[in-house]
């Protein structure tokens, strides 16, 4: 039974001598789907309960597979303690397939009624936005030849290529990576002299619009290590540039161009 105190009919305060369990908190989770972190949704009772209370969770989306439902959803508030936590976790599926909602609404309790007083309205339901972070890009279009421009930025010898200094040619293969299930990675072969050693492998973070290399630290034209600091690609002309320390005291860019 409840008992409704109000002061000029605004802003009613609901009581229920039985007490009632509700969301802690209704605002709305938004999360990457790349996130390691698992998603959490608390539900608090208005005050301990000498014997266990159990809540029954329902979970709706256009699209189950973007998700994965941890603790189940009928979970149990133990005797004495206040509290239970509803936990869900992103899955990265490496498709385009646009932001999600995530509806998570308290159905039932076993013993107690529901929502703020047990009034069955406010506090039931969490939405929960699972953001996509893939980006449109087609791995396909980065498979062919490429010409290899490189040049020494700063340091001794600053404007200098590496293939005037040594009389070489840079020019290589990207081929699709057949370990890849992301369709993100291509792998390079040397056509002409070695540049980066065969089989590194470029993987395209779309969304951020730039690449990495594995191993994160090459060996260039067999002369010194080069680490990449930043890097980019640009589809308008299907390029790669990267750029980063050589050796203790040069920097040095390339830049990879489809021909």
């Amino acid at each position: 039974m409840f008992n409704l105190s109000c002061e000029e009919y605004e802003n009613p305060i609901y009581t229920n001598s039985a007490g009632f369990i509700q969301l802690e908190s209704v605002a709305t989770i938004n999360v990457v789907e790349s996130s390691p972190d698992d998603i959490e949704i608390n539900y608090i009772l208005d005050g301990p309960k000498s014997e266990a209370v159990n809540v029954e969770v329902m979970v709706t989306s256009d699209d189950d597979s973007r998700y994965e439902v941890v603790s189940g959803t009928s979970l149990t508030i133990m005797p004495g303690e206040t509290s239970v936590t509803f936990t869900m976790r992103p899955v990265n599926n490496f498709d385009t397939d646009g932001n999600i909602d995530v509806s998570v609404t308290l159905t039932e309790s076993s013993s107690l009624p529901i929502g703020i007083g047990g009034e069955n309205a406010n506090n039931v339901t969490r939405i929960v936005t699972i953001a996509d972070d893939d980006c449109p890009f087609d791995i396909n279009d980065w498979v062919g030849t490429f010409d290899v421009d490189e040049v020494i930025t700063g340091g001794p010898n600053t404007g200098l290529p590496l293939a005037v200094a040594f009389g070489e040619t840079y020019l290589m293969d990207f081929a699709l990576d057949p370990t890849d299930m992301t369709g993100s990675k291509i792998v390079m072969t040397n056509l002409g002299n070695e540049f980066l050693p065969d089989g590194t492998v470029f993987t395209f973070l779309s969304c951020d619009g730039i690449v990495t290399m594995t191993p994160e630290t090459e060996v260039v034209a067999l002369f010194t290590t080069w680490s990449i600091d930043t890097s980019s690609y640009n589809e308008a002309d299907f390029s790669i540039t990267a750029e980063g320390p050589l050796g203790a005291s040069r920097t040095y860019e390339m830049i990879f161009t489809k021909q």
